[in-house]
């Protein structure tokens, strides 16, 4: 039981330091190339699942950290 917590708490610390380190993934919709796309905004572009959160916790984290409160 305690393999699986450390390995399940091993998981999410890596995908959040994916989606922290790479936010962004190619649109499903067009594939990337952005023509006419209405999800992407022409850019072949999408946010990944929770990257707004993780960048929205590490900068109250900074903040926190800059006024001396961690």
């Amino acid at each position: 039981m305690v393999t699986l917590f450390w390995g399940g708490l091993a998981a999410v610390i890596a995908w959040t330091a994916f989606v922290y380190l790479s936010p962004f993934k190619t649109c499903g919709k067009c594939g990337g190339k952005g023509r006419k796309c209405s999800r992407c905004r022409r850019t072949g572009k999408v946010r990944r699942f929770g990257s707004s959160v993780v960048h929205r916790a590490v900068l109250s984290i900074r903040r926190a950290r800059a006024k001396g409160r961690l």
